[in-house]
Order: C-alpha cells, then structure tokens, then sequence
C-alpha cells in the first residue's frame, strides 16, 4: 500500500514536470541541470529509494541556495519532491517543514490558485493523512494494551 502510494505521487511528479508535460503544463523556463536532477528524484521515490531521494534533494537545494534562487520555482519543486522523500521515509516533521515551504514558494511565485500550488497542497494533505494513520494505530495499540492490563 505504502509503495503504490509512493509510486501513485512520484508519477504525479513526473508527469507535472514542465519537461515531460509540455502540453497540459504552461512552459515553464527552468535550468536544464537541476530539470535532470529534479527528474532523477523523481525516478528515485517512484523506486523507493528515499534516502537517496532526500540526499539528493538537500544538495539540490544547497545548489540553488548558492545560486540565490531558494525562493524560485526550482526551490518549490524540490521541496516538494523533499517533502515526499520524507513522508515516505517516516520522517514527518521534516516532510512537514519541507512542503510548508514549498506551498510557500508556489504562492509567491506561481499564485494561490495556480494547479501545481494545488500540487504541494494535495501532498501536504497526504502527509497529514499518513500521521494521523500512524497516530490512530498507535493509539488503538496503546488503548488495546490498557485494556488487557484491566482484565488481569
């Protein structure tokens, strides 16, 4: 379920990249290198490599902070890949941070109601989604727990 899940929002990624959707996308100028950097995290969350997916998101995003383009639709992009790589990872606080940040970013720069802003809020929906999964589980875990002790 957790990886047709990561593969269901990785082909989103892909298939929302201004390179690979041309016509359904506005043509978006975007550097060819960190396209084909943006691409490759891409492959690596739809294969499930996500500590790969984050390691190579956080350089990408050292890349662009040294170019001054942290606020740039390039930034938005790869923390919303980021945020992905860590949903998945189990690592939700930093999922968190990451996509607030990109829904951020897509405001300043693409408007509230452009279809990718929608993009990052839809994945900021799916990780609250899986913390509250986890919480409820580990909730009915605790509560069922307790109600055994009673019992004795």
């Amino acid at each position: 379920m957790k990886r047709a899940a990561a593969v269901v929002i990785a082909l989103f990624i892909l298939l929302s990249s201004p390179a690979l959707a041309a016509d359904t996308a506005p043509k978006r100028k975007v550097d060819p290198g960190w396209q084909k950097k943006s691409d490759t995290i891409a492959v690596l969350i739809t294969k499930g490599k996500f500590e790969q997916a984050i390691r190579d998101s956080e350089s990408l995003m050292a890349e662009l902070k040294k170019k001054g383009m942290q606020e740039s639709y390039e930034a938005s992009t790869t923390l919303n890949n980021l945020g992905i790589a860590y949903m998945y990872n189990k690592e939700f606080e930093n999922a968190h941070a990451a996509l607030v940040k990109a829904v951020a970013i897509r405001i300043k720069v693409l408007g509230k109601d452009d279809p990718e802003t929608a993009a990052v809020w839809l994945n900021l929906a799916d990780l609250h989604l899986a913390m509250a999964r986890l919480y409820r589980g580990e909730y009915d875990r605790i509560d069922k727990a307790a109600k055994g002790k009673k019992g004795k």
